[in-house]
């Protein structure tokens, strides 16, 4: 059925992506136990190491390609910290749209802790102490003698 352990693998392009014109086969040179789990796979689903192989690509295309990891259009947390709210202040917030998923004075801690509820790149925001320096501006009068 298919290649001993330890032997070379053929896969035939045409099988991984069938909507490529393909002139010639490939030869992947795979680590022995890589090969061998491949042929186990392969075997165990009474299908060809060119079908795993297929559906192992297809699998690491669907979470490698460059449409995965597109940036995220972050508007509803950056609206959020436009107006972040006061119980927060002096504190870093992990946030997912409005909602705040975690929190604390530690960044690491805070981003640790929204990775641990699932969260894959949590939005991280310090909430600032407001600043009474801050003025709109204005014109001083002048002193005269």
């Amino acid at each position: 059925m298919d290649a001993p352990a330890g032997a070379a693998v053929t896969v035939n392009p045409r099988a991984l992506a069938p909507e490529i014109r393909y002139s010639r086969s490939v030869a992947l040179q795979l680590a022995p136990e890589i090969e061998a789990e491949l042929i186990a796979a392969a075997v165990a689903r009474g299908s060809s190491v060119d079908r795993v192989a297929r559906e192992a690509l297809e699998l690491y295309q669907k979470f490698h390609s460059p449409s995965s990891r597109r940036p995220r259009h972050r508007a509803r947390e950056i609206a959020w910290t436009r107006r972040p709210d006061a119980q927060y202040r002096g504190e870093w917030v992990a946030l997912e749209g409005e909602a705040v998923v975690a929190h604390g004075a530690d960044n690491r801690a805070v981003y640790e802790s929204a990775r641990k509820q699932g969260f894959e790149s949590p939005f991280l925001f310090f909430v600032d102490e407001p600043d009474a320096s801050l003025s709109a501006g204005g014109w001083l009068p002048l002193e005269h003698d």
